[in-house]
């Protein structure tokens, strides 16, 4: 138990220190500021996948690692476009810069879908521009992964996953094997700025 604390500890002095992490305060419709950690990320082929790793075969939550495997996977963690603006791929956690202490060797990157108008109050055409957001960086994603691009800047958000392990200088650690890219307003926010939510 002390050598993997001990490994883990390492590991983050090295990696919290390459961390470049945005702190945005926004102020929820229920008039609660809440803290928001922005990344920028470069993704790579050698950093990423679109084939499901086995280990997330699974269909209960990532933290349920001795639930069995189903050998057809499950949907909602198969990497595909599907339509409602939600796709999911999967980084390497041993070169992201914000350690992870979760049993999985990959990352769950999530895109959550589109919520109707009754939650956000949307137009039909703000939703058709937030699904247009996503589509945009999933065909990007698969351009990466086809070789037509080398590397693909993205901003992920570390929340709700994450543990601030120190305030100044800021050192974080994520909770869950879990991350998901920036939304706002329904799409996805391609900058670390600070954004108004309607």
């Amino acid at each position: 138990m002390f050598l993997r604390f001990l490994a883990f500890f390492l590991y983050s002095l090295i990696h919290l220190s390459a961390q470049d992490v945005t702190v945005n305060i926004t102020v929820g419709k229920d008039g609660v500021e809440r803290k928001y950690y922005h990344l920028k990320y470069a993704l790579t082929r050698e950093n990423s996948t679109l084939v499901t790793p086995k280990e997330w075969l699974r269909c209960k939550y990532a933290i349920l690692w001795d639930e069995p495997i189903n050998p057809k996977g499950c949907w909602c963690r198969e990497p595909c476009w599907d339509g409602s603006g939600g796709f999911v791929i999967y980084i390497k956690k041993d070169v992201f810069p914000i350690p992870a202490d979760c049993n999985s060797d990959w990352l769950l990157l999530r895109m959550n879908a589109n919520r109707t108008p009754s939650v956000y109050e949307s137009s039909e055409a703000d939703l058709e521009h937030a699904l247009q957001t996503k589509n945009d960086l999933w065909r990007k994603i698969t351009a990466l992964h086809e070789g037509n691009i080398e590397r693909l800047e993205i901003v992920l958000e570390l929340n709700p996953y994450v543990t601030i392990l120190s305030e100044m200088p800021l050192k974080l650690k994520l909770d869950q094997c879990n991350l998901y890219f920036r939304t706002a307003n329904n799409a996805y926010v391609n900058h670390t700025n600070k954004v108004n939510i309607n």
